[in-house]
């Protein structure tokens, strides 16, 4: 699994685009994670079981695209360091604690999860993504204290809270949800990137703009909500040939 995740809001094409730039319900056609769930007739799929195999000292786990249903059968891994399981169909953050002392990335992009939860243990995690899930609320990330890198591109979040905690947060995407306002990122010190492309942002406080551009050296604020009627955004900081790409527009995933 990549760690270097800056053009991860490519992945939210699947989103579409809308006309109130993405504040309505997308269920039909978002994306691929949350359909694969049901075929053309309407049954249910079969729902695999996690297998990990039989090599305790594996570093990297990668199970994309397997129907996987429920994150389990972790205990006997003692050196996983990242764990990708995208376009799955995971309901549940679980079984995660016996990894505390050595996970650190954890991607869960494209799943059906509806609430953060179970992740306090993880204290040695530098990396999550929960991208294209359907999760309302931004909760349970207290006990992440070495958090750098947040991925919650194209969920059904309405409200940016409950990230004072993360006192290591370097990059944070929000981009393709239901969020209004920029609000209480005062206390993310370290905050250098920002992206909240395809939200309902209307008004930008000037005030906290040039706070941050200030006292961080590279903090970069990427919007393209219509009402705002601003520019494409920056180029990527590691990858300046390119736009960083904006929810709604084609990309590639990080994971293979």
């Amino acid at each position: 699994m990549a760690s270097n995740k800056e053009d991860n809001v490519d992945g939210a094409a699947r989103a579409g685009e809308e006309s109130d730039g993405g504040g309505s319900d997308k269920e039909e056609g978002q994306n691929a994670g949350q359909e694969q769930g049901q075929d053309q007739g309407g049954e249910e799929e079969e729902v695999k079981e996690l297998a990990v195999g039989d090599d305790p000292d594996i570093l990297d786990l990668d199970l994309n695209h397997e129907r996987i249903g429920r994150i389990e059968n972790l205990e006997g891994l003692t050196r996983v360091e990242t764990i990708c399981l995208r376009w799955n169909l995971i309901k549940r953050i679980e079984n995660l604690d016996c990894l505390a002392e050595t996970l650190t990335e954890l991607d869960l992009y494209d799943n059906q999860i509806t609430e953060l939860e179970n992740l306090g243990a993880l204290v040695n995690l530098t990396s999550l993504d929960v991208s294209f899930n359907r999760i309302r609320k931004i909760q349970g990330l207290e006990g992440l204290s070495k958090l750098r890198k947040l991925y919650l591109v194209s969920n059904k979040i309405v409200k940016i809270d409950n990230l004072s905690s993360l006192k290591n947060l370097e990059l944070l995407e929000l981009g393709d949800n239901r969020i209004r306002k920029i609000e209480k990122i005062e206390e993310l010190t370290k905050l250098k990137e920002l992206y909240m492309g395809k939200n309902k942002i209307t008004k930008l406080v000037l005030k906290l703009l040039l706070y941050f551009s200030v006292r961080n050296s590279i903090i970069l604020f990427v919007f393209q909500d219509r009402e705002l009627g601003l520019p494409d955004g920056p180029p990527h900081p590691e990858h300046p040939e390119q736009p960083h790409r904006q929810a709604g527009e084609p990309g590639q995933a990080n994971c293979p």
